[in-house]
């Protein structure tokens, strides 16, 4: 209700703006967006292929975690005799957790580096294994882990954003910002039809699967970084082997 309430309110007060005949630009076309967005991902890959790894091994990694925080976490709880009420505790407890993540980050001084933000999606995907493995014991005791996980999620998202912000041109900075947004709402998209596929086979084999998948992307992703020490686009240079 509340949703619905606030996205009524939205379209009328954007109904009262007025667009200005001279400002008019040409027709808006999917195909035209996905273009743009492929010679952006070119550009990194050419110019910034630290920065590039990290945005695609990071759209990789949301793929499977929407498929799991989405459905299949959802459905483990409700599978093995827990309602919705378990379900929104964990949840709650993950937001809790990124909330806490996000005040205390400031504390840690940590090198803004695609090595780490790789090193953060492995962290987290180490932290889904141990969830699917925990909750074939006891669901109850995902709970505080459920909190950590949502800390370790609130280090990946402010590493990556900071990532993006300070190793992109500053002229491209925008486009970067838009093309990790493309790739990142792409495979969220993906996320559900890749959980309907998953849905025929066993919910834990697919929970630790997917998670291993996770830990994986950030493996690889790592071991393809061009070297240990790279220089940032925007003009200073970054050291990987701090944290």
């Amino acid at each position: 209700m509340f949703n619905t309430l606030t996205y009524a309110i939205s379209i009328v007060i954007l109904c009262t703006f007025s667009e200005n005949s001279q400002n008019k630009t040409s027709a808006f076309r999917l195909k035209q967006v996905y273009q743009e967005n492929l010679s952006c991902i070119k550009s990194l890959f050419q110019e910034a292929p630290g920065l590039f790894i990290a945005i695609f091994g990071s759209s990789v990694c949301i793929l499977f975690i929407g498929s799991l925080l989405r459905f299949i976490i959802p459905a483990v709880a409700v599978s093995q005799g827990n309602g919705e009420i378990f379900t929104s505790w964990i949840f709650s407890l993950m937001a809790a957790g990124t909330i806490t993540g996000g005040l205390i980050y400031g504390r840690f001084a940590i090198n803004i580096s695609p090595l780490n933000v790789m090193r953060n999606w492995f962290f987290y995907g180490i932290l889904l294994i141990l969830m699917s493995f925990i909750a074939l014991y006891s669901l109850e005791a995902l709970l505080p882990v459920a909190f950590v996980l949502g800390m370790s999620g609130a280090f990946v998202d402010i590493f990556l954003v900071t990532l993006i912000q300070s190793w992109s041109f500053a002229e491209n900075t925008g486009k970067t910002f838009g093309t990790f947004s493309t790739l990142a709402n792409t495979a969220e998209a993906l996320s559900g039809l890749l959980s309907g596929l998953a849905a025929a086979a066993s919910l834990m084999v697919v929970f630790a699967g997917m998670s291993s998948l996770i830990v994986l992307t950030g493996i690889i992703s790592m071991a393809c970084l061009p070297d240990k020490k790279q220089k940032n686009i925007s003009g200073s240079n970054e050291s990987d082997s701090s944290i």
